[in-house]
């Protein structure tokens, strides 16, 4: 398989997105397995799927992967719904459908009340039951039409309490209390092209886990990439390979951004799929006082124009080492 490799800092130049347009697309693209889902790559796929993997290294994770082929989701891999804590809309299980082989997550204008914080929208998100942390992370994703006020996106972080019933999380000063990588987080610039392939994490400071958050830490402050096409318009693969050296961001096959790997190499990652919901529509900024989150909808804003409004993800396939 082609790579051709770059490394760029918070900014792509345009120049990487005359490359990735003008670069053939590797063959996963257009290669939609007919197989049950999760154990439809062969070892030729492989090859080409994974950056210089070879089928003999790698091997798909059935447990983490899914081409979407049935007529409902999975629910021995996912788990469809979860808690909209932390999220100033609502993710229900009734925004998730699969059809013709391909997961589709809707999101929808749906005033309620949800942990006593009144919302406008409802959408969806899947979240793997099995974990993982090195690896690589792939998915085939079509962006939905709504733009802007909405964020498609392909990622991972770790289970806060699972993750510390387990004794993972680390007490000492600087040790990483969580981790996430944004595979992908489409739509929400104000550039429809630009695309986020970024990482948080957070640590232990003066005895609590505090995020980081600033723009001057270059892997948290978004990594802002011009795909030089529009996410909506049709599939593109994005993908992640997670080493314990380095976390290296790839599109279409093509390796577009690359950090050292400092924070995410202790606490296993759950996969996730979801349509959340951006700014114009909800904001960080101005919030009420004492408002229990961190993010909130943003006064008057709230519209059903481009509601109900879907995004499609054709498969995800994970991968790991045979030997480490």
């Amino acid at each position: 398989m082609p790579i051709v490799s770059k490394r760029i800092s918070i900014f792509v130049s345009a120049s990487i997105a005359a490359l990735v347009a003008a670069s053939p697309v590797m063959a996963a693209d257009s290669h939609k397995s007919a197989m049950p889902d999760g154990v439809g790559v062969n070892p030729d796929q492989i090859q080409g799927n994974v950056p210089n993997g070879t089928s003999s290294g790698w091997a798909l994770v059935g447990s983490l992967s899914d081409e979407f082929n049935g007529a409902k989701v999975d629910t021995n891999k996912w788990t469809d719904s979860t808690s909209s804590a932390g999220v100033p809309w609502a993710w229900s299980p009734k925004n998730l459908a699969q059809k013709e082989g391909k997961l589709e997550i809707t999101a929808r204008k749906q005033p309620q009340v949800v942990n006593g914080i009144h919302v406008d929208y409802s959408s969806g998100i899947l979240t793997s039951k099995g974990t993982q942390i090195f690896g690589y992370y792939e998915a085939r994703v079509k962006g939905n039409s709504t733009f802007p006020g909405t964020a498609p996106a392909f990622w991972m972080n770790d289970n806060g309490r699972q993750v510390k019933a387990a004794g993972l999380v680390g007490t000492k000063e600087g040790d990483t209390t969580y981790s996430e990588i944004d595979v992908v987080e489409m739509q929400q610039d104000k550039s429809v092209n630009y695309i986020d392939m970024h990482a948080p994490y957070a640590t232990m400071q003066h005895g609590k886990s505090v995020r980081v958050l600033t723009k001057d830490d270059p892997y948290t402050f978004q990594r802002r990439i011009d795909a030089g096409f529009d996410p909506r318009s049709d599939f593109h693969t994005y993908g992640v390979m997670v080493s314990k050296k380095a976390l290296t961001w790839y599109l279409d096959g093509r390796e577009v951004s690359s950090q050292p790997n400092t924070n995410w190499n202790k606490l296993p990652m759950n996969v996730k799929l979801s349509l959340g919901i951006r700014h114009p529509l909800i904001s960080y900024h101005n919030c009420p006082k004492n408002y229990p989150i961190r993010r909130c909808p943003v006064p008057g804003a709230a519209d059903a124009k481009g509601f109900p409004t879907t995004m499609l993800v054709d498969w995800v396939r994970v991968y790991k080492k045979k030997t480490l």
